[in-house]
């Protein structure tokens, strides 16, 4: 598991027992946002310093092979395409979301947008890309094209992502309001409306289980039965980022005091931390369950 904090640092750990493993210095600024390719083997991080930077894991310890300036303002969230051959980059202080080659670096294509976390749809290149009138564009990045104009939000639109069969997104915003579309009609349904913004949203592995916060206040939604249970977790910070483990089994949750917290979904209860980071914890990352297999790499 890797996480970015406002430390500057990406620290990686064995998933497994919390152990931390290896720190990955190099940013000189808070990191935003951290994303792994789909077989386990790169890890892209971005931040503050405009920076988005590759770390090739098979070398150990992991060596930041490749440092590449995005000339923006900052940078919030990143995602790669299931093959691992593009990377999405949000500039949210621009307003602008870019595709680039996973390989050249090479800007594909850039669009208006802001988005603090999302996520690529399996199988194919469809992003979403919310705009700050809380509409979401799925944008087909082979070829610059709309697929669907999303709309159902009544103010900027900070989280979205796909469920892992990609018939399902999860959106969540500053209005508070946590939405679950069907990709194909266009349609959605409300499933949690929240006094403050949302701050966070995630959709397990499996797909079975939704998971979704503001401020102090997680809910666990189960996507089948539809049973929502809400949890206000004893001495937790405002809560900044979650993440499901490859099993679903675990919600990892990040704070805004370092606190990186483990959360068990069916019984409620409170698991390891994993310990580091001293400062606000951004994003939260697993890499795929298994030995990650070799991959060419730029």
């Amino acid at each position: 598991m890797a996480a970015g904090g406002s430390d500057g640092v990406v620290r990686v750990w064995k998933a497994s027992d919390g152990s931390k493993s290896t720190t990955l210095a190099g940013h000189r600024a808070p990191v935003f946002a951290v994303a792994f390719d789909d077989s386990g083997q790169y890890l892209a991080s971005v931040g503050r310093d405009r920076t988005l930077r590759i770390w090739n894991l098979r070398h150990l310890p992991p060596r930041n092979f490749r440092s590449i300036d995005l000339r923006g303002a900052f940078n919030s969230g990143i995602a790669y395409s299931g093959d691992g051959m593009l990377i999405a980059v949000a500039d949210p202080g621009l307003g602008r979301v870019s595709v680039l080659d996973a390989i050249s670096a090479r800007t594909l294509l850039t669009r208006p947008g802001s988005v603090s976390r999302f996520t690529f749809a399996p199988g194919i290149p469809l992003l979403p890309i919310p705009s700050d009138d809380g509409t979401i564009r799925l944008v087909d990045v082979r070829d610059n094209s709309e697929f669907r104009v999303l709309k159902g939000h009544t103010g900027k639109v900070k989280y979205a992502v796909f469920s892992p069969d990609g018939t399902q997104l999860l959106s969540g915003g500053v209005d508070g309001t946590v939405l679950l579309w069907d990709v194909q009609k266009g349609t959605y349904k409300i499933l949690k409306e929240f006094k403050d913004e949302v701050c966070a949203v995630s959709i397990s592995p499996k797909g079975d289980l939704a998971a979704f916060a503001a401020f102090n206040t997680l809910v666990r939604f189960d996507l089948k039965s539809g049973e929502m249970r809400e949890f206000k977790p004893v001495n937790i910070g405002r809560l900044c980022s979650l993440q499901f483990s490859p099993d679903g089994a675990l919600l990892v949750l990040g704070e805004n005091d370092g606190g990186i917290r483990t959360w068990n979904m069916i019984s409620g209860k409170e698991e390891r931390p994993f310990l580091g980071h001293t400062a606000h914890i951004w994003t939260l990352a697993f890499s795929p369950a298994g030995p990650p297999p070799g991959r060419p790499g730029p």
